[in-house]
């Protein structure tokens, strides 16, 4: 197992707890099966990244403030170059998966940022998600963060 992707994951998981603490919504779905992993490279006619397929073995879908961002099986069909695994804001935002390139990347209005690995994009997730703690609820999210986990 990827450190690095369980890390995220209870990182994340923290945020969720400090979203639902301050009233909003944060969703997350029972782990991927191995079947649901398979048949998902099969519709796509591609394998999945290992530390992606890691990530769909935690949660498979997970939506935090109403869908502001979200984090997903894989969409695509057999043939396309490239799956969409995530969004940002639901404005066509969105972070992707290309095989071609084996490269996981965010594409906005025709800019493209690209991650080394799937690590690194949800790195950027992270930080999309404090950005909009920040942007929503000011120095309060981060008072409940420490109520919540003064330890850290």
């Amino acid at each position: 197992m990827n450190s690095g992707i369980k890390n995220y994951y209870n990182d994340i998981i923290k945020m969720c707890e400090v979203y639902i603490s301050l009233k909003s919504r944060c969703e997350m779905d029972s782990p991927a099966t191995e079947q649901e992993i398979s048949e998902w490279e099969n519709k796509i006619g591609n394998p999945l990244p290992s530390d992606y397929k890691e990530w769909l073995g935690m949660t498979k879908h997970l939506r935090i403030d109403g869908g502001f961002l979200e984090l997903f099986p894989p969409v695509g069909t057999i043939g396309d170059e490239k799956i969409c695994v995530g969004s940002v804001i639901g404005d066509g935002d969105d972070y992707y998966f290309h095989f071609r390139n084996n490269q996981f990347y965010r594409e906005f209005d025709g800019e493209i940022e690209f991650f080394d690995s799937f690590t690194d994009l949800l790195d950027d997730f992270y930080c999309e998600l404090e950005m909009r703690a920040d942007s929503k609820y000011g120095d309060k999210w981060l008072k409940v963060y420490d109520k919540l986990f003064p330890d850290e």
